[in-house]
């Protein structure tokens, strides 16, 4: 009997002895690996990169002690599908617990990048080039676009760049992990959250637009007004015309059909055949020619009530208007040289 009961005591002591010797290994192998070094070292962890495969890249950057055990604390935790993809800052001072907890809340390095107002795709594409990012890979997305926003289907089909229009100008924080397809992805769901918050579909319907018309007047709106309290007064002059069924004769329109800005346009850029070329045809042009801002777009929904039917630029930035074509020649004749 007493032997049965030393082998059992013996077989308690040996277990208890592997336990704690299996916990002293795991609490030393998951602990930092010099917590006197707080230098950050940059890892990108990609997506759907397995959990192997980020063990042996935090090895071999020195910032675990030992693979098995990071994996080991993943399986006890139940973390291993909470990892998330990003670019990330870690020390050697951080230890595994503290490392997972990093990269599961994704707080991955980010900067920002500022799309101005009354940019077009081109102008955004070159932009996203100027940080690194394939300039065709966003023109292809802007002309074939894989985001399920039900507004994008009033696109017509002429349209080149289908997402022309519904990049939303403004600041975004983007993380090193994003690419192309991310990126304008964050700029239509800012546009969508503009059309949710500001009610755009309803509002243009009760000026008698789509809400691609709207964007579009908006987007007119932005390139022809340099000065922010002209907005109304020159969404007014649009809407006179329109109404009117005159020409808008608009130069933004024509340059964008041709492709490039001029200082000055010639008799031969006016003539243009393109469904942009407003000094051409009649109406709105077949989609928006540049990312309006919002106050843009609230300029459009609230053009100032005004007889006014023509406008010329003058040397201070903002324009002289004129209910008559007469007085508009005068105008011209006074402001452009």
């Amino acid at each position: 009997m007493k032997k049965i009961l030393y082998s059992i005591i013996a077989l308690i002591i040996v277990v208890l002895a592997g336990f704690f010797g299996f916990w002293y290994w795991w609490q030393k192998n998951i602990s930092p690996v010099n917590l006197a070094d707080h230098k950050l070292i940059i890892v990108n962890i990609k997506k759907g990169m397995p959990p192997e495969t980020i063990a042996r890249t935090l090895k071999e950057k020195d910032l675990i002690k030992n693979e098995t055990a990071f994996l080991l604390y993943l399986r006890y935790r139940g973390l291993a599908p909470k990892l998330q993809a990003g670019t990330y800052a870690l020390t050697k001072s951080m230890s595994t617990p503290e490392i997972v907890k990093t990269v599961v809340e994704g707080k991955s390095l980010t900067f920002k990048i500022t799309i101005p107002e009354g940019y077009n795709v081109v102008k955004i594409a070159k932009l996203l080039a100027s940080f690194g990012y394939n300039e065709q890979k966003v023109l292809a997305l802007a002309q074939n676009p894989p985001y399920n926003y039900p507004y994008l289907k009033e696109v017509p089909e002429k349209v080149q760049y289908k997402l022309e229009g519904y990049l939303f100008p403004a600041t975004y924080e983007i993380s090193y992990n994003d690419d192309e397809e991310e990126i304008l992805g964050k700029m239509l769901k800012k546009f969508n959250s503009i059309v949710q918050t500001e009610n755009l579909i309803v509002e243009a319907q009760k000026r008698g637009f789509t809400l691609h018309q709207l964007i579009t007047l908006a987007s007119l709106v932005e390139l022809e007004a340099k000065m922010a309290a002209e907005r109304p007064l020159i969404s007014g002059v649009i809407y006179n015309r329109l109404q009117k069924g005159m020409l808008l004769e608009l130069c933004p329109t024509v340059e964008y059909a041709l492709g490039r800005h001029k200082l000055r346009l010639s008799a031969k850029d006016l003539k243009i055949d393109s469904p942009y070329n407003t000094y051409k045809y009649r109406g709105l042009p077949p989609g928006p020619i540049a990312s309006p801002g919002l106050s843009s777009i609230k300029a459009a929904l609230n053009p100032a009530k005004h007889d006014y039917l023509f406008y010329v630029a003058r040397p201070d930035g903002y324009h002289a208007f004129a209910k008559t074509y007469q007085e508009h020649l005068q105008n011209v004749k006074k402001y452009l040289p």
